[in-house]
């Protein structure tokens, strides 16, 4: 059905995704990625048929990456796994985007030092990422509850055409074009009809809210929490890294040893429960920001859940002014 080309991402326990052509169609034909899972049974192979059924309910929506199919494939061992057929990023995702970008500046050395993502850049991809988030709060129940960098997909590369029309360097040319943004991988996420209070342990630690580090540090009283608010505190997180140009609260480890990654993670969640608003350095990293972004970064950065606000009034915000649907 699909000839495989090349390995796109190997995510160890989480299977790979490789980038592939409907076998027969002709060389320029447009790409998808075959996720292929690794063998899973009892409550994983259950998790994995619960993200396509998720999948197949936010299909439509030109926000979220789509699924173009799901096949059952039995292997030589005999097990039978659901394999997904994604919708192709050409540009990889949002934090290897930035990364990229942070190393071809750092060897090129231009002056002026252009941002890593211009405001215009930023505006548009945060747009989308909160259209995304209204459609999967509002139109289906559903919590993403692993909002990061590492989720938002570029489906386009910048050209140089693209570049010189956007104001960008050409610097950029051959890398993801933020305005293609689209949140994706539905691991984690969970139908939440009517808010029911949540209680899993998911995501990854520095997109992680205040609230759910509480619950996972096992502090008295913070037993659950809402998946809505979550989603958009992980939303200010990626807003604020793309603005200001590095990881919110993350504290890297010092190695690959597990002791290390647990140090890291500990000091990460420290970081976040300490927080009590923009810092000195997040404020002189964002002074040539435009000031309606930085209040709707310290708006999604609420450090109460009820104050966050939801995707819908976010959108509200007056960064997005003459923004539409077309974006």
């Amino acid at each position: 059905m699909y000839d495989i080309e090349a390995l796109i991402f190997n995510g160890g326990a989480g299977g790979e995704v490789y980038r592939a052509r409907a076998r027969g169609a002709p060389p320029d034909a447009p790409r998808v990625a075959v996720k292929v899972p690794r063998p899973a049974k009892g409550n994983e192979l259950a998790a994995l048929r619960r993200e396509i059924d998720l999948l197949r309910a936010v299909n439509g929506c030109k926000y979220i990456v789509q699924m173009l199919g799901a096949y059952d494939v039995t292997d030589a061992d005999g097990n039978t796994m659901p394999y997904l057929v994604m919708e192709h990023s050409d540009g990889a995702d949002l934090i290897r985007t930035l990364i990229t970008r942070s190393e071809r500046r750092a060897r090129a050395n231009p002056s002026p030092m252009p941002q890593l993502m211009s405001d215009e850049e930023a505006r548009v991809a945060t747009w989308r990422v909160l259209k995304a988030l209204q459609f999967l709060h509002d139109e289906t129940k559903i919590c993403h509850r692993d909002v990061k960098a590492d989720n938002i997909l570029l489906v386009r590369l910048l050209s140089e055409a693209d570049c010189d029309r956007h104001g960008l360097p050409r610097l950029w040319a051959g890398v993801g074009d933020a305005r293609s943004a689209k949140l994706a991988d539905f691991g984690h996420s969970r139908l939440n009809i009517g808010s029911s209070p949540l209680t899993s342990h998911i995501g990854t630690a520095c997109y992680n809210a205040p609230e759910l580090v509480k619950m996972k540090s096992g502090v008295a009283g913070a037993d659950h929490y809402k998946g809505k608010p979550v989603d958009m505190w992980a939303a200010g997180v990626t807003v604020l890294s793309m603005l200001a140009e590095y990881t919110p609260f993350l504290v890297k480890a010092a190695d690959d040893s597990a002791a290390s990654k647990q140090q890291s993670m500990l000091a990460t969640y420290r970081n976040i429960l300490n927080y009590q608003g923009l810092s000195a350095v997040d404020c002189a990293r964002l002074a040539q920001r435009p000031a309606a972004a930085v209040a709707l970064v310290n708006a999604l950065l609420s450090i109460q859940p009820d104050a966050r606000p939801s995707a819908s009034q976010a959108l509200q915000s007056a960064w997005f002014s003459g923004m539409t649907d077309d974006e």
